[in-house]
């Protein structure tokens, strides 16, 4: 038995002892090659990681450039007290201011007692506006040119008028027009019309009778052959009397008249007028209706030709740039010519006084195009150019980028209007 068990020691059992010192050793060594090996991959992370956010950053800038200029225009201001004519139509030489009229009309009647009968034969009478709807030349007719309305009536003018050619009013092209009194070519009632429109049977055949037109500004009546019923003096001198009254309780105001966009109207340059007209009163033989008509006229300009005008007569060097006049309402106009007739007069004589202040338009897309694209230092090159640019100045965003961008919509153009 003893030969078969062996006795084991005690070395046998118990772990056996390592070199400790060298086992630590081989363990640092490893981890170090192990952390060498995975720091290459994490460098190149943090590397594509900047390059991503520095590419990031560039792309946020190319998309999100904006461009603002602040451009200061071109002013001036001058101190006058001078004596102008105007003339209702334009000249050959097209350096003359022109004036326009436009006209507010209330009416109101009173029927008056006949105190007898006469023979008459009147002819109807009318205001029309006349269009010129063809070319920007102006174009005269005669006196006694014909107007036709849609019935085959003939009426005429009895003086020559000149018909504005088309002109330009914000971007829009408009026909010209002029007001004219018309009469009916023969007496009747038949010509009598509330409203019409007409056209120029001279110009029939040609390319200008599809482009001149007119049509009633107030009613065409008169018109009559027969008896007329008349009313004595003393009657009908009351019956005036009573209608202005009750036509004086409308007071008018500027804001009454119609004044196109961008004309100037001068609380001076209004003028109210009345004019009396005798109707047949078809209720009864016995009386005479009398129709009273309040016209109040406005004497106006166009702003942008006025202020030209100005210009061309008080600012050295100027060389027909757009430009506009600001202070309107500061400036004194005075009616010099005593017989002027809102209806009828060609020219006027009025003085201006006070020291209008004259901007210089700038037109923004020109601008923007003229400047997409340039750099910082070459857009100075372009501004120069503009003689209606007193300066300008730029931000840009983000603030190191160095070029305008090329997309218009990127720039914006502020304007300060400073004197």
């Amino acid at each position: 038995m003893s030969d078969i068990i062996k006795r084991k020691k005690l070395s046998d059992v118990l772990p056996r002892k390592t070199n400790k010192t060298s086992s630590s050793s081989d363990l640092r060594k490893e981890l170090e090659y192990l952390s060498s090996k995975r720091s290459i991959p994490k460098i190149f992370l943090w590397f594509l990681l900047i390059v991503f956010i520095i590419f990031l950053i560039l792309a946020a800038s190319t998309a999100f450039t904006r461009v603002r200029l602040d451009v200061w225009p071109k002013t001036a201001i001058i101190n006058i007290d001078h004596t102008f004519e105007a003339v209702r139509e334009p000249t050959a030489n097209g350096q003359q201011l022109i004036f326009g009229i436009v006209e507010n009309i209330i009416s109101e009647r009173r029927e008056i007692s006949s105190s007898g009968e006469e023979e008459v034969s009147e002819k109807a009478m009318g205001i029309i506006t006349v269009y010129n709807n063809y070319d920007r030349q102006p174009q005269i007719l005669i006196a006694n040119t014909r107007f036709e309305s849609p019935d085959g009536k003939i009426y005429r003018i009895r003086e020559q008028i000149t018909v504005p050619g088309m002109k330009v009013v914000d971007g829009k092209e408009l026909p010209g027009s002029i007001d004219t009194k018309i009469f009916a070519e023969e007496p009747g009632e038949e010509y009598n019309k509330s409203t019409s429109s007409f056209t120029i049977p001279g110009f029939k055949g040609g390319p200008r009778y599809e482009k001149f037109s007119a049509e009633t500004k107030t009613p065409i009546s008169g018109g009559f052959v027969g008896l007329k019923k008349i009313v004595n003096d003393e009657d009908l001198e009351k019956a005036q009397k009573e209608i202005q009254e009750e036509l004086d309780k409308n007071i008018f105001k500027p804001a009454d008249l119609a004044i196109p966009p961008n004309f100037l109207l001068f609380p001076e340059g209004i003028f109210v007028s009345y004019e009396y007209l005798e109707l047949e009163d078809e209720a009864t033989s016995e009386k005479v209706v009398l129709e009273g008509r309040k016209i109040m006229s406005g004497i106006v300009f166009n702003k942008d030709e006025f202020s030209s005008f100005l210009a061309d007569r008080f600012i050295p060097n100027y060389q027909f740039e757009p430009l506009k006049i600001i202070n309107w309402s500061e400036l004194k106009f005075t009616l010099e010519d005593e017989n002027f007739e809102p209806n009828k007069s060609t020219s006027l004589k009025f003085n201006l006084e006070g020291s209008p202040r004259f901007i210089w338009e700038i037109e923004k897309d020109k601008l923007k195009e003229d400047l997409s694209g340039l750099s910082k230092n070459q857009y100075q090159d372009i501004i120069s150019e503009y003689t209606s640019i007193s300066r300008v100045k730029p931000s840009f965003l983000p603030p190191w980028i160095g070029t305008i961008p090329e997309n218009t919509r990127k720039i914006r153009i502020n304007i300060i209007e400073e004197l």
